[in-house]
Formats: structure tokens, C-alpha cells, sequence
């Protein structure tokens, strides 16, 4: 084993910038480390062969419009050779929204929500397997019906302590 010691005036500054490296290095690792398993975990729905569109100029029409422009689109596209399956999402929904749910016979706990609306068939586009109910139907897209969702099983246990909210009501509030 080998040895070099360096003895100088500056010395300290660079047992300094070797910690400091070392460090970096260490950091930079676990970066790394993450990343991979990052990219292995399975989100719950496709990521592969799903082409993400935004169209901004149906934001500044009126709900009756959107509701027929979106629709007409969607028949459009189900018409492009090669295309499985189209749905629409009226913003991103991977991004939170402030919706705030009351947990039934709490008076102080409440479930931050993340609220996205899609139309029909988003589920079948997505992949997203479904655990119990159904999916949106072209009548849960009319904006005159009361809104019908579809909850994430973590939600579910939380909300419902353990009864099937299939056919239940939820008290959600903008907050």
C-alpha cells in the first residue's frame, strides 16, 4: 500500500476539496441509483404508443361548445387508420388540483384530491385497470347530470373505511 502524503501550506484546503469532492461523488450516485429504479416503476397506466395532445383554443369556448368540439375531434380521430383508442382530458392529469374532501365522521380530516375530467373511453386509452363499477359513459359527459367520478382504491379505503363506494356520494370543496 502506498502512501502519498503531501505537506504544504494549502493543506487544509485541500483535504477540504477532496471531502468535498468525495461527497459529490456520493450524491451524485444515489442520484443516479434513483433514476433507475425510477424508470422501472410501473405507473399504472400506458406510457408507451400514447401521444399527448393540448389544445388550448377549447379553453376559451363555452361549456356546451367545448362539449361538441371535443366530441367532434374525438369522432375525427377514432377515424385516423392505425388509432386504438382516443380519449380527452380537460387538463393534465398528472397535475394536482386543489380539491379538498371531508372524511365522513371526521369533523377535522380532510383528503387533499386531485381532480382531472375525461371523457369516455380515457380508462381504455390509458390502460388503466378498473377494480370495481364502470367507466365514464358519453351520458356522464353532459355538464346538466350531477358528476359522476371514479376514485383510486388508496381513496376508497380512506374515504369509505372499507365499504364499496360504488353508488356512494362524495362531499368534495374547492380549497
Amino acid at each position: 500500500v502506498l502512501v502519498l502524503v503531501i505537506v504544504t501550506e494549502h493543506a487544509p484546503f485541500v483535504v477540504m476539496q477532496v471531502a468535498f469532492s468525495l461527497i459529490v461523488l456520493f450524491v451524485g450516485v444515489l442520484l443516479v441509483r434513483s433514476f433507475v429504479k425510477l424508470t422501472s416503476v410501473d405507473p399504472g397506466f400506458a406510457m408507451s404508443d400514447v401521444l399527448l395532445v393540448s389544445w388550448e383554443a377549447v379553453q376559451r369556448m363555452e361549456r356546451n361548445q367545448q362539449r361538441a368540439a371535443v366530441l367532434h375531434v374525438l369522432d375525427r380521430l377514432r377515424d385516423v387508420p392505425g388509432v386504438a383508442a382516443v380519449s380527452a382530458a380537460e387538463d393534465n392529469v398528472l397535475s394536482r388540483f386543489g380539491y379538498n374532501v371531508p372524511v365522513p365522521g371526521s369533523a377535522s380530516e380532510i383528503i387533499e384530491s386531485t381532480l382531472a375530467r375525461v371523457t369516455p373511453g380515457f380508462f381504455e386509452t390509458m390502460k388503466i385497470p378498473l377494480l370495481a363499477g364502470r367507466t365514464f359513459t358519453f351520458g356522464d359527459f353532459d355538464f346538466e347530470r350531477p358528476t359522476v367520478v371514479i376514485v383510486n382504491e388508496p381513496f376508497a379505503k380512506r374515504y369509505f373505511g372499507g365499504q364499496p363506494p360504488v353508488g356512494s356520494r362524495l362531499d368534495i370543496r374547492w380549497g
